[in-house]
This record gives C-alpha cells, sequence and structure tokens, in this order.
C-alpha cells in the first residue's frame, strides 16, 4: 500500500461507515475498486447575495453547487489521487512547471512552511515589483471543472501512467467520475421522510425534521434506496441525475481538483513557453490565470489573445470568461509602482488575485472579502444576540451587552473560504487568516491593519443593534 491515510468521513449519506481495516483493503484491491457500485453524489446549493458596489447597483445573486461523495466513493476517489500525485509531480517537474501550477499542491515556502493564498498572492505581487514596467493579464475559465472534455482526460490519464487504455481500476474511477450520478439533498431528504416545506410568500423553505447532528450515518437502508431514491418499483420517480454529456466532472470529488490539474498540463506547457520566451511569468490557480511579462498594452494583449486561443485547444466547452478578463499596466513611480487599468471590467482599483488587491504601493484585502465577513458577522451576531436575550430573560440592554465576550467572539470568528483548501488551513478563523496575511505581507500589507481596525467597534455595534431588536421582539 503506497503512503496514504483516509480522512474518515462522518457525514449522512447513502451507505453504511466502513472501518478503518476495510477502507484499506478496498481501496488496496483493483479488482475491488474494478467491481464498486458508485452511489450518487449528494448536491446542494449555497447561495448569498454580494454586496453593492461603488460603482453599479445590487449585483445578481451568487449560487455555489456543492457535491459530495458518499464515504466507500470517496475513500475510493481519494486513493487514486494519491496514486495520480507522484507521476503528475514528475511530470511537472519534467516541464518546468512546478513553481506556475499553485492549486491543489502541497508546496512550502522557504522556511519549509505550507504555501497558502497569502504566500500565491504575494509571490504575483513581488514578480509584478521585480519589473517595475509590467503588464499582467488576469484571466478566468468558465465553468472549469463542468466544462472538462471526457476524452481529452482520459488521454491525459493513460498518459500520466504510461499506457494505452486505463486498468479495469483506473477505467471504473474514471466512468464513475465522468459519467456521474446526482441527487439533490433536499429531495432525498424530503423523499426518506427528514425534510418537509414550509410556505414562505410566493416561495418555500426546507424545515428539518432531524437535526443534522442527529441525522442517521446512513441515511436508509440499500432497499429503500433502490425503492425511494431509484425509484425501483415504479412507486415513485427516480431522484437520480445521470451526466449524459461528454464533458464535465463533478467539483467537490477528492480525485476532481487533481483531475483538473492534469487536465490542463499541455496548456501550462505551452503558457510558460510563451512566457519565457519573452522573460516574463505566469500562475494558474485552478481557474484563475494570472499573467506577468515586462512592457505595456502590445506585449499584454498579445499574452493575452495567445492564452485564449490556447485554451481553445482543450475541448470545445473550455470557455475564457470576458467579464474576468483585464489587461492592467504597472509602471514605476514615487512609493513603487502606478497601474492603469488598459482593459476589462475589473481592476479599476488595482490588481485582485486570490483574495487581495495589489495598487502598486501596497496590498489590501479585498473589498469583496470584507464584505463576506461582515454578512456573516452579522447573520453569527443576530443568533447570538437572540440567545443572549434569552439566557438573561428579564434583564436590560445594557447588562446583555456586557455578557457579550466581543474579543472571544473576534478570534474565534468566521472560517475563510479563499485559502488553499488543505486540511492545513481548515480550522483557520478569518482573524487568523488576516494576522497572517499581515505577518506574510510585511510593510507591503501594512493598509491591511487599517482595514480591520473598525472591525471591533462594527461587531459590538452591530450586537447592540440586535441586542435591541430581539429585546423588542420577545
Amino acid at each position: 500500500m503506497v503512503d496514504w491515510i483516509p480522512t474518515l468521513k462522518h457525514y449522512p449519506h447513502f451507505d453504511k461507515p466502513i472501518r478503518p481495516k476495510d477502507i484499506e483493503k478496498l481501496v488496496c484491491d483493483p479488482d475491488a475498486v474494478a467491481r464498486n457500485s458508485f452511489y450518487p453524489f449528494m448536491r446542494f446549493e449555497e447561495k448569498w447575495q454580494p454586496f453593492r458596489d461603488k460603482q453599479g447597483g445590487k449585483p445578481d445573486k451568487k449560487v455555489r453547487e456543492l457535491r459530495f461523495a458518499s464515504r466507500r466513493d470517496a475513500y475510493i476517489y481519494s486513493y487514486y489521487r494519491h496514486i495520480l500525485r507522484e507521476p503528475y509531480e514528475a511530470a511537472l517537474a519534467a516541464r518546468g512547471l512546478g513553481d506556475n501550477v499553485i492549486a491543489y499542491r502541497k508546496l512550502t515556502t522557504s522556511e519549509g512552511k505550507g504555501k497558502s493564498n497569502i504566500d500565491f498572492a504575494l509571490d504575483a505581487f513581488n514578480v509584478i515589483r521585480g519589473y517595475g514596467n509590467a503588464a499582467v493579464v488576469t484571466l478566468d475559465i468558465s465553468k472549469f471543472f463542468e466544462s472538462i472534455d471526457h476524452e481529452l482526460l482520459r488521454q491525459k490519464w493513460c498518459g500520466l501512467l504510461g499506457v494505452a487504455e486505463l486498468p479495469l481500476d483506473h477505467a471504473a474511477v474514471f466512468r464513475a467520475i465522468t459519467r456521474y450520478a446526482i441527487v439533490d439533498r433536499d429531495a432525498a431528504y424530503e423523499r426518506l421522510g427528514y425534510l418537509t416545506w414550509q410556505a414562505k410568500g410566493s416561495s418555500r423553505i426546507p424545515v428539518y425534521k432531524t437535526g443534522f447532528k442527529d441525522m442517521p450515518r446512513q441515511l436508509c437502508t440499500n432497499a429503500d434506496f433502490r425503492e425511494k431514491i431509484c425509484g425501483k418499483g415504479g412507486a415513485v420517480a427516480s431522484l437520480i441525475e445521470t451526466n449524459k454529456n461528454h464533458f464535465g466532472i463533478p467539483q467537490g470529488s477528492p480525485i476532481s481538483d487533481m483531475l483538473a490539474n492534469l487536465y490542463l498540463i499541455d496548456f501550462d506547457s505551452a503558457l510558460k513557453a510563451y512566457v519565457d520566451a519573452i522573460d516574463g511569468a505566469f500562475f494558474r490557480y485552478s481557474d484563475d490565470i494570472i499573467i506577468v511579462i515586462p512592457g505595456g498594452e502590445t506585449e499584454a494583449l498579445a499574452a493575452r489573445d495567445f492564452a485564449m486561443a490556447e485554451i481553445q485547444k482543450h475541448g470545445p466547452q473550455i470557455v475564457i470568461k470576458s467579464k474576468k478578463t483585464s489587461v492592467l499596466k504597472y509602471s514605476p513611480a514615487p512609493g513603487g509602482q502606478a497601474f492603469e487599468r488598459l482593459h476589462g471590467e475589473q481592476g479599476r482599483n488595482g490588481l485582485e488575485y486570490l483574495g487581495f488587491r495589489y495598487d502598486g504601493r501596497a496590498a489590501y484585502l479585498r473589498d469583496a472579502t470584507l464584505s463576506r465577513l461582515y454578512r456573516k458577522v452579522t447573520r453569527s451576531i443576530r443568533a447570538e444576540a437572540r440567545a443572549l436575550v434569552r439566557r438573561y430573560s428579564g434583564k436590560d440592554q445594557a447588562y446583555i451587552e456586557s455578557q457579550f465576550d466581543a474579543p472571544k467572539f473576534m478570534q474565534r470568528y468566521g472560517r475563510v473560504e479563499e485559502f488553499d483548501p488543505t486540511a492545513s488551513y481548515d480550522t483557520w478563523t478569518f482573524w487568523t487568516y488576516a494576522k497572517r496575511a499581515i505577518e506574510t505581507f510585511g510593510p507591503l500589507g501594512r493598509p491591511i491593519s487599517g482595514q480591520l481596525k473598525n472591525y471591533g467597534r462594527i461587531v459590538r455595534t452591530r450586537m447592540a443593534h440586535e441586542i435591541a431588536n430581539a429585546l423588542a421582539n420577545k
């Protein structure tokens, strides 16, 4: 067995929990993997309303579709990701791409610490600063995971293994991840009796009869799965949706990130050859691409057009988002650099990259990052205020406010979504993130402290407001 330790899964799904020794027995047996009947992924949506910016009206709601595999399947995906990691890293090294492809990999700083998006953003800003006169192109692939061509992916997978056809176990994993099936989580919960719906105006909201902590780890028996989810017997319609397209893999499986990186390895090589020839640099963080080259508008537009033409060779569904394509120019100026936005809708206040903004003189947290923080803070404070009012029933507002531990709240609050999504960063709070950014960026990141100077005041002010509302509505 290769050096691989599974992260045990405890969330509710259709399969039974599996013991660690049985996990090892399963994933290390190619015949068992080849025979495995993969369950559908569970799907749910995360929705939020971005804050209104100064230049425009209220933006459209954002929707992120999340999918997660059954425990048994997730262990297989994770193990086969591990199998592919070593030859993929070797391929990157052979092509000189180790510093260019930065997402979903275990990269370290010169001190041996694991890199996060903070370090990757600083690397890019330092490259721009090093050129003095620099042209910067940012590109974003639209719906990257959903656009991956299956046949091209199969060819890349075979090439990585050095085979003409995938072995039966790898072929089974390939089929499961390309011809994947999905069941909507709330529809499954309703069908199994864990959820009902409540009218709210012209829409309806889900009401869970069973809380997440009390939800059984195996949602139903195999017989109920076949009858109530698959629709066997014809009493109810099947809830299973199968990807019948020749493109697309589910974002969220333990192997999808590796496959997405592998899929673009030839694009990465072509772009590297291009920028190397003009003494430039590029970084790709999954679907976010940044190109930095010496020169100005002419050089930048040529690099942009090359990248956009090259990406079209990687499947008919792969498209660069025009709204997220920008061309910026940086030039020497007192105190650092000045920047100019030459093309595109983004970059009015400087380069935005991996949760940060660089205006030529300093680095900042993106406005969207702060907006997301304060939106989540407001929701959390509202719930905490109601709990305090219930706990101290009969007390006045001043007393209840005195019981709110603001420093503790601020220290523990808010997991940040924009780091490298590996286990070592899973427990970071926003405050940990901000402190790490200030330390990592050094003098360049000094304004981040200023951006957060009102955090404590905002927390206390909003808590007072929510306590007053809770008291008024008792």
